[in-house]
């Protein structure tokens, strides 16, 4: 069990610049490392160019579109993504 949540915890700190908070607040230098990292750390899943592109791509709409995303959660993020088609 306790090994199960650590893993949890891990994958959750991976993903962790893509809440509200993080992507309001991240310079584009910060943001684009994380983008890089998780790309390298994923690399059989995520293409590391294009995860950069589309993360800052997907900031600059999500600004636009979702005026409170710094209190968005997950689940509101992946609403918009839905929404907007983004």
């Amino acid at each position: 069990m306790t090994w199960r949540y650590e893993k949890f915890m891990e994958i959750s700190n991976d993903f962790e610049f893509l809440f509200g908070h993080s992507l309001t607040n991240m310079n584009t230098h910060d943001l684009q490392k994380a983008d890089a990292d998780l790309g390298l750390k994923y690399n059989e899943d995520i293409n590391t160019a294009e995860i950069v592109e589309e993360i800052k791509d997907f900031k600059q709409a999500d600004l636009s579109i979702l005026p409170s995303i710094e209190s968005a959660t997950f689940l509101d993020l992946l609403q918009m993504i839905h929404d907007y088609n983004l």
